[in-house]
């Protein structure tokens, strides 16, 4: 019936499709029907940052923020810049997190996205934008050796070309620290901020309508623009020390 090799060859695919139905046993007895949480790839679009005709007024002070420092960043010949502006709402833990960061493609070949790890649940981001505010698509999967991270993949608009750099925003739903509320009065520190000659880094925040500002510091380095909506920030370059934690304290009377 078989010729001399013939039966090997039966053999050997039937030894095959045995395995291949043991490991897919296997995996299903394991996993379910559904792949383990750390393969789902879920795709995500962008919030718009504002519509035609509903201006946001943080995107327009975070973007004046990051002219400021990429003007301070080339003056200074470095190489990054960061920017992390809170723009608060009304309630206690209504708050938007803006950052901005210079992201590098160190390879030897163009770049098409970018990777990130987060310990944030994924509901929480709003979005990842150009420089100019372009939304830009995402995806989101559980970090493989760590569950309480997520794996954000952003898909940039054009390939980023090798050895070059450019400024990324993201934007997620957060909350602040903020000591007690004292009489109306609530304070909010904004971490380390550090003068360093690689990097020029800026913190700010944006304070709700018609919050009164009452005390900043570092007050002499701070930079206040009034309005409906207040805001302060700190520049690294105009620190007088290396390392400085600027604070706020405002009331929404």
């Amino acid at each position: 019936m078989f010729g001399d090799n013939t039966w090997k060859l039966w053999v050997t695919v039937a030894v095959f499709i045995l395995a291949t139905g043991f490991a897919t046993h296997q995996y299903q007895s394991t996993f379910g029907s559904r792949p383990p949480d750390w393969m789902q790839v879920r795709e995500h679009e962008s919030q718009p940052i504002e519509g035609v005709f509903h201006p946001d007024p943080a995107w327009h002070q975070f973007k004046d923020l990051v002219r400021t420092v990429s003007a301070a960043a080339e003056l200074q010949c470095a190489g990054e810049c960061t920017v992390q502006f809170i723009e608060l709402a009304s309630g206690r833990n209504g708050t938007v997190v803006w950052s901005g960061e210079t992201v590098h493609n160190q390879g030897f070949d163009p770049l098409p996205k970018i990777e990130r790890r987060l310990g944030t649940d994924p509901s929480h981001l709003l979005g990842y934008y150009t420089s100019e505010g372009s939304p830009l698509a995402f995806a989101t999967s559980k970090y493989p050796h760590n569950d309480q991270q997520v794996l954000v993949t952003i898909h940039l608009d054009k390939p980023l070309a090798p050895a070059a750099g450019r400024f990324l925003i993201s934007r997620e739903n957060g909350a602040v620290f903020m000591g007690p509320d004292s009489g109306g009065e609530r304070t909010i520190g904004l971490g380390y901020l550090r003068r360093v000659p690689e990097m020029v880094e800026a913190c700010g925040v944006l304070l709700p309508p018609h919050a009164t500002l009452l005390r900043y510091f570092p007050e002499a380095t701070a930079t206040v623009v009034s309005g409906p909506e207040t805001m302060v920030a700190w520049i690294s370059t105009d620190l007088k020390d290396n390392i400085t934690l600027p604070s706020i304290t405002y009331s929404s009377h």
